[in-house]
């Protein structure tokens, strides 16, 4: 089992200010490492990263109309026991991660 502080290892891009990206197959994967360490995902964003870019940005350009922004948030339901909170916030994740452009 890969630890949390293995993931730095594994990202895809590192921004600036430290967060780090995955691709889809990379973000499953981290999304795994969280779950099976009892961590819950609160949300995320889609980014787009040009090879070689050392930058990234939020709006995502879109085939017809203005670009869009994907963010995805997962809140805990009143009395939520915790590891059905984390396992719900996994699949939203992931979810997003596999559904979105």
């Amino acid at each position: 089992m890969m630890h949390l502080e293995d993931m730095e290892k594994v990202a895809a891009f590192r921004s600036s200010n430290g967060e780090c990206g995955w691709t889809r197959e990379q973000a499953v994967k981290v999304v795994a490492i969280l779950r099976g360490q009892s961590l819950a995902v609160l949300g995320g964003e889609l980014w787009l990263v040009l090879d070689g870019a050392h930058s990234w940005s939020g709006l995502i350009p879109q085939r017809e109309g203005s670009d869009a922004v994907y963010a995805w948030e997962t809140k805990r339901s009143p009395n939520e026991h915790w590891a059905t909170f984390v396992n719900r916030c996994a699949a939203d994740s992931i979810a997003a991660a596999e559904e979105w452009p």
